[in-house]
C-alpha cells in the first residue's frame, strides 16, 4: 500500500508532461478542405455550386496562425453557408458574441445567404447565452428554422437543406459522452419527410455525426455533421465524442446513397485548448453533374 501514493504520482506526472506537450506542439491553423459531390440530381444550374460549412467555433477568434476565418470564407465565394453548431458555449464571453455578430454581419453584407443549428453546447448553455445568439443571429439575417414548420427550406431549384436540433434539447448525454443520445431527432426528421422533394437533393444539417443511420433512414443525399473536433489529433483513438468505439470522426463517410461530411471544426474543447495534427478547417462542398 505505501508504493499506491508514489504510483499515483508517477501517472500523474506522466498525465500533466503529455498535456504540457500537445499544449506546446498545438498548430492553431486554419485549413479549407475541399470535397466534391457528384450526382445525376445536379443539375446543370446546380452544377459548380459551394456549400461552405463552419463548425464547432468554441469562443475561438476570427484569426489563426496562417489566416483570418473571414478572408478564408470570402476566397472560397460561397453559394450557402451551413453551420453545424457548437458557436456558443457556456464559456462564451462578451468578446465571443462580438465576434459572431462580426461573423454574421460580415455574411450577410456579403449576402451570402447563412442556415444554422444548434449543438449540445447551445443547448446546455445558459437560456440567456442562447437568448443572445438568436437575437445576433436574427439581426444578421441567419436562418435558424430547426424545429419549426421552416426547419425544411430551399436553398435552389433541386436543392433543400433539412436544419435539426440538438438531441440535447430534449435527452442529456450520459456523464462522459460515452454513448450516443437520439432525443427527439428521428421525431423531428419525420415531421419533415412528408415535405421532402425526393427528386431534389436533400442536406441534413445536423451537429452529431453519431446519427448517421438516421440521417440515412431518413434519405438525405448530403449530410453535414461536426461534434467530433476530428479528435483534435490526427491519430486514432478508440474512443469519440458519444462513440464507444469510435466510428465517425473526420472526413467524408459513406453509407447507401447518403454522403457525410464530418468537419474538425473551427475552435478547441474548453478542457482541451489544443489541436495536434488536426487543424482548424472549413469545408468547401462544390456540387458536381454527375
Amino acid at each position: 500500500m505505501r508504493k499506491l501514493p508514489f504510483v499515483l504520482a508517477i501517472i500523474s506526472a506522466i498525465v500533466s508532461a503529455t498535456l504540457v506537450g500537445l499544449y506546446l506542439a498545438s498548430d492553431d491553423s486554419l485549413n479549407i478542405t475541399h470535397y466534391e459531390y457528384a450526382s445525376k440530381k445536379v443539375t446543370a444550374s446546380l452544377n459548380g455550386y459551394k456549400i461552405v460549412q463552419l463548425s464547432d467555433l468554441h469562443n475561438h477568434p476570427l484569426e489563426y496562425k496562417n489566416n483570418k476565418l473571414l478572408d478564408a470564407v470570402d476566397s472560397v465565394n460561397p453559394n450557402v453557408i451551413l453551420i453545424s453548431g457548437d458557436m456558443v458555449d457556456s464559456h462564451s464571453e462578451e468578446i465571443n458574441f462580438q465576434n459572431l455578430n462580426t461573423i454574421y454581419s460580415h455574411f450577410k453584407a456579403k449576402g451570402y445567404p447563412v442556415y444554422a443549428v444548434s449543438g449540445n453546447h447551445e443547448a446546455y448553455c445558459p437560456k440567456e447565452f442562447m437568448e443572445r445568439y438568436r437575437s445576433i443571429m436574427a439581426t444578421n439575417g441567419v436562418k435558424y428554422p430547426e424545429m419549426t414548420e421552416n426547419a425544411y427550406a430551399k436553398l435552389a431549384d433541386g436543392l433543400y437543406v433539412s436544419c435539426i436540433g440538438d438531441p440535447g434539447w430534449t435527452e442529456h448525454d450520459p456523464i462522459g459522452f460515452l454513448w450516443r443520445v437520439v432525443g427527439n431527432v428521428d421525431r423531428q426528421m419525420d415531421v419533415i419527410d412528408p415535405k421532402m422533394d425526393k427528386s431534389a437533393i436533400n442536406i441534413a444539417l445536423a451537429h452529431r455525426p453519431e446519427l448517421f443511420d438516421y440521417y440515412v433512414k431518413h434519405g438525405y443525399d448530403l449530410c453535414y455533421t461536426g461534434h467530433t473536433h476530428g479528435n483534435q489529433l490526427g491519430i486514432y483513438v478508440p474512443f469519440a465524442l458519444n462513440q464507444l468505439p469510435a466510428r465517425y470522426i473526420y472526413g467524408r463517410y459513406e453509407d447507401k446513397a447518403s454522403t457525410m461530411i464530418l468537419s474538425a471544426g473551427l475552435g478547441y474543447s474548453w478542457s482541451m485548448p489544443f489541436r495536434v495534427g488536426r487543424n482548424a478547417e472549413i469545408t468547401v462542398t462544390t456540387l458536381k453533374s454527375a
